[in-house]
Formats: C-alpha cells, structure tokens, sequence
C-alpha cells in the first residue's frame, strides 16, 4: 500500500502501470485473505459439529447403557421377590394341607 501511495501523484507511464499492477497484487491478496477466512470459519464450525455430534452420541450411549442396567436390575428384583411369593405361597398351602390332613 505505501509503495502504490508513492507512485500515485506519478505521471510517468511507468510509474502508473505499476500502480495497476500493485492494486491488482493488493485486490487479490485480499481475495485470497477473504477465501482463508471463509474456509477456515467453515473448518472451525464444521469441527465444532463434529465434536458435538460425538459428544451427543456418547452422552446417549452412556443413557441407553444406564436404562439397560437398570431395567436388568428392576427385572431381577422383581423375580427375587416373585421368587420369594412362591416359596411363600408354597409354605403356606403346604401348611394348610397339613392341617387338614
């Protein structure tokens, strides 16, 4: 920039062609910081999705095992003491059929 600002109050034909051809240099550095921006806010926010797509992914597979242990241990529970009614009613019927006999 400071080298185009010194050639501008140039009249000499040589001095303005090479203000043509820095502006030129400077609009497509430009472009180019322009593109390098886009693309590296499209790598951070495509990343950013993609640790939270795994992290969302994660967090329900830790979900899905808890309900898992947990339905497991309701489900034994609930035969233990199904268990235990049986044996109880079992007690119970033999000892009444005892006293009848």
């Amino acid at each position: 920039m400071a080298q185009i600002n010194a050639l501008q109050g140039s009249s000499n034909l040589q001095a303005r062609a090479e203000v043509a051809r820095l502006r030129e240099q400077l609009y497509q550095a430009d472009e180019e910081l322009s593109d390098t921006k886009k693309n590296h806010r499209y790598d951070l926010l495509s990343e950013g999705y993609s640790k939270l797509a795994e992290d969302a992914n994660e967090s329900l597979e830790k979900t899905l095992r808890a309900i898992d242990a947990n339905s497991d241990m309701q489900q034994r529970i609930v035969e233990n003491m199904l268990n235990v009614i049986t044996t109880d009613y079992q007690t119970a019927y033999s000892s009444i059929n005892d006293i009848i006999e």
